[in-house]
């Protein structure tokens, strides 16, 4: 029925009215913040040899308050903190440069700034925390220094440097992600004032860092955002040799704003200190409550929620549906091979080549990303048992958090766009989703792509194409690679005729809490989740001394957490692993099944009748029939009871 049309006139003008409201308030509370923020006071005393954090960040409103809720527990431990902030020094912040590539409508830049200062200035209040302004050490040297530089940049922007630091890759570092360009020549024609904005700003940034190191003796410089402004700090103090420290959010249930992850600089060698840990953490058995919030990451994973997951969730019509829209056979074995973002790829490499950073970079089975397909393509596509999928990252294309087409995606398209028969390209424009692909998968293939690991945990067999620098893992049972491609190929047809074990799924749920929990500090007990916007009341964090030990004293979290961790080992441990694994993985197939992951991991399951890839099963007092070797495979490990099959069922 249809609204009246005097009601919805009247609906419409009380709205319009709001509007005009909130904008008056803003308008009068933008005139008193140019007025607070228009010049910023140099402190009369600065904190003796503070732990000094670079926060130019607020406009993140979650991260910013819980980051401050980290220094404010630094603080109340007895140690000096300050804060660094900054206003309009940047046009190309991360407040902004987020707000650009999600293609939105947006505010302008003074707003920008002027949104971010105050919630800073609020935030910061809260707490009774002391900051100072990067503007404080804006000096005429400085200013006529940087322009200097930028007057005189050579014609090939990648080739400059200035004290010994290529300052034009690490500023391209940031045009390559934002845009998705993995060929530097289409930077240098069509993204060349971007590029120079960003080398002015990471310039001054370094400059500006510099400067504040000379006038304050720093005991510890600490980090959050992996941009280029943000290395230059990182370049400035290590120069002055003051230990760095990068603190972020593990990539965990989407964005795990309970837990801070804390690396020593370099961080990539921090990361490779994590790789080269793991025999020692191999084989320590999981508790029943780890177990338990590794599956609900999973299940997150599943139903597609979360900001920085691309795939669509999974569907009721699962393996069977997708292959039946790719136009493949069920009898046939499965392959999904699952590629990977290039420009990411080059954009973390150009930023470490900038800051010196050592890069492992070991002979690999493939010369790229492109050469690893083609050569599958060939492998898969005169076998008669085989079809291969493989699936485009969605990134490659617009999606839920940008509307940039990558030129990498330009690059398949023209290789692979004519490939048909049993070897099926997804796009990313496709509304297939990956886990429904995986569901149907009897081999799972990935280039570096951390997919890998999430399929790991569901006990499909997964091959890597890559032993990557920028994801750093293990080669192990449940991620395998080849250092040759002769190997490489020998591997996947070994793999196609595999069992699994429950072993195998144990040590990829190990991993996983390695490389993403046991870096990090819980501080769960005084934190809430992530939706909640409301500023934190100050509590001590339990895990307050894990934190100053990583932080203060350098220690990393992973050798912290072993230590702990076979303290209070106990012989019952491994039992309850064993056990909280099944249960959890029951509720895995739950989901799977029936779409409900609200179901608890001590939820009953009934029995299974399993008929080579099909699964038979009861739900809502019908009988169905489904194809999903990925429940197959589980079911079998899992203690679900499985009945004799005596018919089939239409």
């Amino acid at each position: 029925m249809e609204k009246h049309p005097k009601k919805h006139s009247l609906s419409r003008l009380k709205k319009n009215i709001a509007k005009m409201v909130r904008d008056g308030r803003w308008l009068f509370l933008k005139f008193q913040l140019r007025r607070k923020f228009q010049n910023p006071l140099l402190p009369d005393k600065f904190p003796e040899k503070p732990l000094l954090f670079f926060m130019p960040e607020a406009g993140v409103e979650l991260l910013y308050l819980r980051t401050a809720f980290a220094v404010k527990t630094l603080q109340q431990l007895g140690h000096e903190v300050l804060v660094v902030r900054c206003f309009d020094l940047y046009r190309q912040c991360v407040i902004k440069a987020s707000s650009s590539a999600s293609g939105h409508k947006k505010s302008t830049s003074d707003d920008a700034c002027l949104r971010c200062g105050d919630y800073a200035s609020r935030v910061l209040d809260y707490y009774g925390l002391q900051s100072i302004d990067l503007r404080c050490f804006l000096t005429p040297e400085i200013k006529h220094a940087v322009e200097e530089q930028i007057e005189n940049l050579p014609e090939d922007l990648l080739t400059y440097e200035y004290e010994g630091i290529q300052w034009g890759k690490l500023a391209v570092s940031n045009i390559a992600v934002r845009r998705k360009v993995s060929n530097l020549d289409t930077v240098q024609q069509s993204y060349r004032q971007l590029w120079r904005e960003h080398i002015r700003e990471d310039l001054q940034t370094f400059l500006l860092a510099r400067q504040l190191m000379k006038a304050i003796e720093v005991k510890s410089w600490i980090y959050f955002c992996n941009y280029s402004m943000h290395r230059a700090t990182k370049i400035a103090a290590v120069r002055e040799n003051i230990p760095v420290y990068w603190l972020t959010w593990p990539g965990h249930k989407d964005v795990d704003f309970q837990r801070f992850t804390v690396y020593r600089e370099p961080a990539l060698h921090s990361q490779y200190d994590v790789r080269n840990i793991w025999p020692q953490w191999r084989d320590v058995p999981l508790s029943s409550d780890r177990i338990c919030e590794i599956s609900d990451d999973l299940i997150g994973r599943l139903t597609g929620s979360g900001t920085y997951g691309y795939s669509p969730a999974k569907t009721r019509g699962g393996a069977a549906a997708v292959l039946e829209q790719l136009g493949l056979e069920a009898g046939k074995k499965v392959i999904v091979a699952y590629t990977s973002s290039l420009d990411e790829l080059l954009g973390v490499k150009l930023a470490h080549e900038a800051q010196q950073d050592d890069l492992p970079l070991d002979v690999q089975p493939f010369d790229h990303q492109i050469d690893w397909l083609s050569r599958l393509v060939d492998h898969c596509k005169n076998r008669d048992d085989l079809q291969l999928v493989v699936r485009v990252h969605p990134r490659e294309s617009k999606n839920q958090r940008d509307s940039v087409i990558s030129d990498h995606l330009g690059r398949l398209r023209q290789r692979f766009g004519g490939v048909d028969g049993d070897c099926r390209f997804v796009w990313p424009e496709e509304s297939i989703s990956s886990y429904d692909l995986a569901e149907a998968a009897n081999l799972v293939l990935t280039s570096w792509s951390t997919i890998g690991l999430e399929l790991a945990r569901l006990g499909i067999p997964v091959l890597a194409a890559f032993n990557s620098w920028y994801v750093p893992y293990p080669v192990d049972d449940f991620m395998e690679w080849a250092s040759s491609d002769r190997e490489y190929f020998q591997k996947l047809d070994q793999l196609l005729s595999g069992d699994c074990t429950l072993n195998r799924i144990a040590r990829a749920f190990r991993w996983y809490n390695l490389v993403n929990l046991e870096t990090a500090v819980d501080f769960k007990d005084v934190v809430p989740p992530g939706g909640d916007r409301r500023f934190i009341p100050f509590k001590m964090s339990s895990q307050a001394r894990v934190l100053e030990n990583a932080v203060v004293g350098g220690e990393p979290l992973w050798e912290i957490h072993l230590r702990e961790r076979l303290g209070s080992a106990s012989e019952t441990i491994a039992v309850e692993e064993k056990s909280s694994l099944q249960r959890n993985l029951r509720r895995i197939i739950h989901y799977i099944l029936t779409g409900d992951p609200t179901t608890t991991a001590d939820a009953s399951m009934g029995s299974l009748a399993i008929d080579g890839s099909y699964v038979e099963f009861q739900i809502d007092g019908q009988r169905r029939r489904r194809f999903s070797p990925l429940i197959v495979r589980l079911a079998t490990l899992c203690d679900v009871p499985i009945e004799q099959k005596n018919s089939r069922v239409a």
